[in-house]
């Protein structure tokens, strides 16, 4: 006879129970094969036990049910961790190649990232997928340790901690030799403490084959065009904004290998904190261990750079140099957390940075915010017309006064074999371009954020709600999902008054012909 875990494969997979049920019952497979649930007599008919009950015939588990003193729990339960224990363990190799296996399927499943959740009976591995935790495998909490472990202390390097850290986080880079044959360059390790055990994230770092173009990562024509006007400067800054995980770094990356490939002759270094995706034509350099971001950009400074690629702005020092080396005569590529674009300059401003060299359109010169959406699932995707007794008051509502709505196409909560049950399958990019000049600086410091937003707006710049309302009636993507996740589909009525809105299409009319919608061919 043997114990299985009450959340296993086996049982009820990607169940959390309480602690106390976890001490209270376990479930025994017996010698004959079948299961049985022992439950200590106090609590034999608590709702929680019933509960696991129902989820246990819910997948389908033929079991009996037994009550018994809490003591016999508890020697079943030390017979289980005795089992673990007792069991001869494994080589690093054999540790290595399972390790290998979960980020192979990770990759085989288009996810972005592996979370592993260690606690102190289980180890849960998560997919994030199009944006969503998708559970994948779980563990005992004795082989999930084996794994963060071997994995940090064996498989990475650039560790912050001689070994993986249980009472703090632990940063470190998973070495290429183990994922090169994935199609990946290597992952971002990270993790924390959590009052149950530990939580460790991989971010996996893709390599493309090819060039991609600002088309097919989802820029209209118009973004593309300003972008193109920016980067053919000879100095400035781009500032790329967004969430964690919204595409920052693959724009950044495909814009840095457009300007090499134009001009050979320039030396583009980067610094990341790893080094993530290989930019063609650039010398890429990782954050040191007790480096900050400033220090690494003043030591670049001295290696006769025409263009700087940052991984990240976080703080007066990193920001103030981030500008003032467009100030000495070169560009920078560089990304900062806002929520829009044109709060760019508050936070700057917030970081401290003098006034004078957050005034100047000639150095700051484009500010980039984008978004990354889930798309319908071609194959189930559901028309709106049919189905929107199916959605919440509100967002009918939402949809009609915004959207087109007999373009308008949802999510189908089952899915289909196309998609793997999920009613989306990759993800677009939505982006919000900024083109700074001489008057937008203007408005903003004399008379404030909202004047600058509107004088851009006018001028005929696309917004975030903008392009999101595009996708969704083009049937790309699901309008609920597009309000809770990207933008909220009426934020451009609140942000800008009617007659400014009036002057922005009278602008786009004018300019229709000129205007291409993106077809975007690539996913994130």
């Amino acid at each position: 006879m043997k114990v299985i875990p009450l959340s296993g494969a086996d049982a009820v997979p990607d169940y959390r129970l309480p602690e106390k049920l976890n001490q209270a019952m376990c479930l025994v497979k017996l010698n004959d094969g079948s299961l049985q649930l022992k439950v200590a007599s106090p609590f034999i008919n608590s709702i929680e036990v019933m509960e696991y009950e129902r989820r246990l015939k819910a997948n389908h588990v033929p079991f009996s049910l037994e009550a018994c003193a809490l003591s016999e729990i508890v020697e079943w339960n030390k017979s289980a961790e005795s089992d673990i224990k007792n069991e001869e363990e494994p080589t690093e190799q054999t540790i290595q190649k399972k390790i290998i296996t979960i980020l192979s399927d990770a990759v085989t499943s288009r996810a972005s990232d592996v979370h592993i959740r260690l606690e102190k009976i289980v180890c849960s591995v998560y997919f994030r997928i199009d944006g969503k935790l998708a559970y994948y495998e779980e563990y005992a909490a004795a082989e999930g340790n084996r794994y963060v472990n071997c994995l940090y202390n064996t498989m990475c390097l650039h560790q912050s901690h001689a070994s993986v850290s249980y009472a703090e986080p632990s940063d470190a880079k998973v070495r290429e030799e183990y994922v090169q044959s994935l199609g990946l360059t290597g992952g971002r390790f990270a993790s924390r403490p959590t009052s149950e055990g530990l939580l460790s994230v991989i971010r996996l770092i893709t390599r493309r084959d090819r060039a991609l173009s600002l088309n097919e990562l989802g820029l209209t024509a118009t973004q593309e065009a300003v972008l193109e006007r920016a980067i053919s400067k000879p100095t400035g800054v781009i500032f790329f904004t967004g969430p964690m995980g919204s595409g920052k770094s693959t724009l950044v990356q495909v814009i840095s290998e457009r300007m090499t490939a134009r001009d050979p002759g320039i030396h583009l270094a980067t610094v990341g904190n790893p080094v993530e995706s290989p930019i063609k034509g650039a010398v890429q350099t990782a954050l040191g261990p007790k480096e900050e971001w400033w220090q690494a950009v003043k030591s670049l400074m001295r290696l006769d750079i025409n263009c700087i690629v940052i991984g990240e702005v976080r703080d007066h020092l990193s920001a103030t140099a981030a500008i003032e080396v467009a100030q000495t005569g070169h560009y920078v590529l560089t990304t900062l957390h806002t929520t829009h674009p044109v709060d760019t300059i508050a936070r700057l401003k917030s970081l401290q940075v003098e006034n004078d060299l957050i005034s100047d359109a000639a150095l700051i010169t484009c500010l980039v915010g984008q978004r990354l959406a889930p798309k319908l699932c071609p194959h189930c995707k559901k028309p709106y017309l049919e189905h929107k007794n199916d959605l919440l008051p509100v967002f009918q509502d939402l949809i009609e006064q915004c959207c087109q709505p007999e373009q308008v196409y949802l999510k189908n909560l089952s899915g289909c074999e196309h998609c793997e049950g999920k009613g989306v399958k990759g993800r677009v990019g939505i982006f919000e371009v900024i083109e700074v000049d001489a008057e937008w600086m203007r408005r903003y410091h004399e008379r404030g954020k909202t004047h600058a937003y509107d004088y851009w707006y006018q001028k005929g710049g696309q917004t975030l709600c903008d392009n999101t309302l595009r996708l969704i009636n083009e049937g790309m993507i699901d309008p609920v999902m597009a309000h809770k996740e990207v933008c909220n589909l009426d934020r451009d009525f609140l942000v800008f008054t009617e007659d400014i809105r009036q002057k922005a299409q009278h602008h786009r009319r004018e300019l229709s012909e000129q205007i291409k919608t993106a077809r975007v061919s690539v996913d994130f």
